[in-house]
């Protein structure tokens, strides 16, 4: 006899105010999940309307007032920063060779890594392999190269600053302001 068979001898259908309970909380469960939902979407939204704030309309206004900081009447601080975004192509491989390619032509190779991914059974030990004995053991493996969006960055924001070539175009990267805003300080109650 198995723990299964002991637990089904022993199982007893819920009955009345147990059956009616758990008839609630199914009830209740479902509605908090309809309740998360709706949550969910309207944070959404809220977040996609303050991105176009602190990403389009802060910074258009302080722009055309040639500002980069700016404190408000109620002591908040405002201050505009480059936010760099872009990352090496994933799901295109032609255009992934032509980001890579380049990077490699501007002598930042060093910026590609390269990685090898294994898949293995459950329980395998044979995570401490390197890569030359993958072959013979014969276990299949996927070897990509990658660039660490951030290192990108780094590397794209010194050849501009040392007024260096940088085709964004090619390497999908784009700059933008983006608003920060600070609030006053709390002043000490004495």
């Amino acid at each position: 006899m198995t723990d299964e068979d002991i637990f089904e001898d022993k199982a007893q259908m819920p009955k009345g105010a147990q059956l009616q309970e758990l008839d609630e909380l199914v009830a209740r469960s479902l509605s908090l999940d309809e309740e998360i939902a709706g949550i969910e979407s309207v944070l959404s939204e809220a977040k996609v309307k303050q991105r176009k704030i602190l990403e389009e309309q802060i910074p258009a206004i302080l722009k055309n007032a040639h500002l980069k900081n700016f404190t408000t009447d109620g002591d908040y601080k405002i201050e505009i920063k480059e936010k760099w975004s872009g990352t090496i192509a994933l799901n295109d491989p032609r255009r992934r060779e032509q980001q890579l390619n380049y990077l490699r032509k501007q002598g930042a190779a060093s910026l590609i890594s390269n990685q090898i991914i294994v898949d293995l059974d459950a329980g395998s030990n044979d995570a401490g392999w390197i890569k030359e004995n993958l072959d013979e053991a014969d276990i299949d493996y996927e070897e990509k190269e990658a660039v660490n969006a951030q290192s990108l960055w780094a590397w794209a924001r010194e050849r501009l600053k040392n007024g260096l070539e940088l085709d964004m175009k090619t390497m999908g990267l784009f700059v933008m302001d983006k608003a920060k805003i600070t609030p006053p300080k709390a002043k000490d109650k004495k």
